[in-house]
């Protein structure tokens, strides 16, 4: 009984240790969501940008997303989840800091650019680590919880940006959210063993299975259905999130701060 326990102690704390490492990255990606459309009103305030331009760095920002997604998961089975974690969150880190310069639309594109390749990184990066890291059984907790955390990175953000953009300015708020990057990038250097997958038997035990039928997938119409209301959703929340503040100001004259509580 005793060593039964010991042995499953180990394996607990393990899964714990990924759980928490990769929901506190998968937070960073979703803070990275709303970094730029928080700040909106003081962009038209005091860069005398239109809300279309604005509308553009969201589109900038997930195109790239979206290029960088097909593509990421390819990067990570070759050269490891760990690096291609690290570079994301460096990326975005040095993304808020060219953002905290910005004086202009020119300066926020290329931030907004630099934000959607580092956030297209990391499904590929969480997912390959929690089906390889954490225990089979506790499968199930560590996807809920990856879910949760990324909710979680939303609801910071408003927290974090408006606190120190109302102490300071909007310059420091985005120099903060650099040193948010940074940190999440040593916590992850400190715990990389964590981050270290062997791919070689995910690969020999994927070979022996039979090959999918994508073109049969493809064709069956929930797989359509599926889609269409996951494009529709995400586009209404894309809304929301882009200009819910900016709308709640012009519309019921809340406050800056307000609006994004």
């Amino acid at each position: 009984m005793n060593t039964a326990a010991n042995t499953l102690e180990p394996s607990l704390r393990q899964d714990i240790s990924v759980i928490s490492l990769i929901g506190l990255c998968h937070s960073s990606s979703h803070f990275s969501h709303v970094l730029l459309p928080l700040m909106f009103p003081v962009f038209t305030a005091e860069l005398g940008l239109g809300y279309a331009e604005l509308g553009g760095l969201m589109s900038a920002f997930f195109a790239v997303s979206f290029v960088g997604q097909m593509s990421s998961g390819f990067v990570v089975d070759r050269l490891g989840p760990r690096p291609v974690l690290l570079f994301a969150l460096s990326l975005m880190a040095l993304a808020c800091w060219v953002i905290s310069q910005a004086a202009g639309l020119p300066q926020l594109m290329i931030g907004a650019m630099m934000l959607g390749l580092g956030n297209s990184v990391f499904h590929p990066v969480d997912f390959s680590v929690l089906n390889q890291q954490v225990s089979p059984a506790r499968l199930g907790y560590a996807f809920s919880t990856h879910n949760v955390t990324g909710t979680l990175g939303w609801a910071v953000a408003p927290v974090f940006m408006v606190g120190l953009g109302s102490a300071f300015d909007w310059h420091v708020a985005y120099i903060g959210a650099a040193c948010v990057y940074l940190a999440i990038a040593l916590i992850c250097i400190w715990q990389r063993h964590l981050l270290d997958i062997d791919s070689t038997p995910a690969s020999q035990a994927q070979a022996a299975k039979p090959k999918l039928q994508t073109s049969w997938l493809l064709r069956q119409p929930a797989i359509g259905w599926s889609f269409l209301f996951l494009f529709f959703a995400t586009m209404t929340l894309s809304v929301i999130q882009s200009f819910a503040v900016s709308i709640l100001q012009k519309m019921h004259g809340l406050s800056f701060a307000m609006a994004n509580l």
